[in-house]
């Protein structure tokens, strides 16, 4: 796949694989929040008990704690090496064409669409109502899951800065990476919790975007990793993470996401409700989310990382198809997963349940869009 961020064709196989398993993850966050899952959505439906509720905060909030700073982190690292390859009018050209155009599609077309798919559901009494007559109120404008791609503008913005500022960006022969420790990865992974707690006071999770598109409260780990990415490019990639680190991160992070997560969870009160407490400000609670959603977003990225590199840096065929369509799925499954759900809001089952019927047919479905757009003449060259 060519990188969204960058439009660079050079590949590395295991990080197109793993793109391929971000992409999937925000698919399935999606369908999650729609049952019950924490985080906004366009779509979502109420009832969800402590059977559903745990469950799916439990693989929203573990996923959320790496799949988009691994985002960020691959976004800088091949945003450097165009940089490099392209100079500053070709990468201008591409920032435009891989990130501005979809930003733009999606701002005046694929969130009106989404907006009108579940229209009526929302407001029963214009179940009728057309997607032009919507789209010409205007007021359902959005980047919707796009706010990635502007963060990745402002951030290039900021690069190309840089570079100006630091000639140590700049083309130079690539080192060799020098030996990263586990104790190193442990100890920034705490720093990042304990400044993600203090950025909270200011931007607490889901509280709005402070006039912007972003939700400010995640923002510390992906300024962190869009930096660690750039800096990364300079060295030789493969050498970040070791399999036998991978190993032992493996564990680390399943302790943390099947021990750890629960016992912060019910100790805190959270299944009575008081779930405000972790989202930001001066509480113990707040505290220990930040730090766990740090130390275990950062071990499940060097466990994937090492992991991936030793085992699946290769495609087949059908691998590179997945792969060369990840970016349509995350610009395009919006409206289709919305719809995928909404066919099934009739059906009164546990929500949990419905949620591990209908994430299949939703991601199925939403990648079926997305080859189909990998197939027209014009948006296969965009995405």
């Amino acid at each position: 796949m060519n990188n969204p961020a960058t439009g660079t064709p050079k590949k590395i196989l295991y990080i197109e694989n793993l793109r391929i398993v971000l992409s999937v993850l925000v698919v399935i966050v999606h369908v999650a929040c729609t049952y019950g899952g924490p985080g906004g959505w366009s779509y979502t439906e109420e009832g969800a008990d402590l059977r559903t509720v745990l469950p799916l905060t439990a693989l929203n909030a573990t996923s959320q704690s790496f799949f988009m700073g691994m985002f960020f982190l691959f976004g800088a690292y091949f945003t450097h090496l165009s940089f490099q390859k392209k100079g500053f009018w070709k990468f201008v050209k591409d920032r435009f064409f891989r990130l501005g155009i979809p930003l733009i599609i999606t701002y005046f077309l694929i969130s009106p669409f989404t907006s009108w798919i579940v229209w009526p559901v929302k407001h029963p009494e214009e179940a009728n109502i057309s997607f032009m007559e919507l789209w010409l109120r205007g007021n359902r404008f959005g980047v919707g899951v796009m706010w990635f791609a502007e963060a990745l503008i402002y951030f290039s913005i900021l690069y190309i800065i840089a570079r100006l500022v630091f000639p140590g960006l700049k083309d130079r022969e690539k080192l060799n990476l020098p030996k990263i420790k586990s104790g190193h990865i442990l100890m920034t992974s705490l720093l990042l919790g304990f400044i993600t707690f203090l950025a909270r006071f200011e931007f607490p999770l889901f509280s709005g975007g402070h006039g912007t598109n972003f939700n400010l409260g995640h923002f510390p780990q992906y300024i962190f990793l869009f930096a660690l990415g750039i800096i990364a490019a300079g060295y030789k990639f493969d050498r970040i993470v070791s399999y036998r680190q991978a190993r032992h991160w493996l564990w680390f992070s399943l302790g943390m996401i099947f021990i750890a997560f629960p016992l912060l969870f019910f100790i805190g009160g959270a299944q009575e409700g008081a779930i405000h407490a972790y989202f930001g400000g001066a509480t113990w609670h707040a505290l220990g989310f930040s730090v766990w959603e740090q130390t275990t977003g950062i071990a499940i990225m060097a466990a994937l990382i090492g992991f991936f590199k030793a085992k699946w840096n290769h495609q087949r065929k059908s691998a590179k198809a997945l792969s060369n369509s990840a970016y349509a799925l995350y610009v395009f499954h919006p409206p289709v997963i919305v719809w995928v759900c909404i066919q099934f809001r009739d059906w009164e089952v546990l929500h949990l349940i419905k949620f591990l019927a209908v994430a299949p047919i939703a991601l199925m479905a939403s990648y079926s869009v997305a080859l189909l757009v990998k197939r027209m003449p014009l948006l296969k060259h965009i995405f």
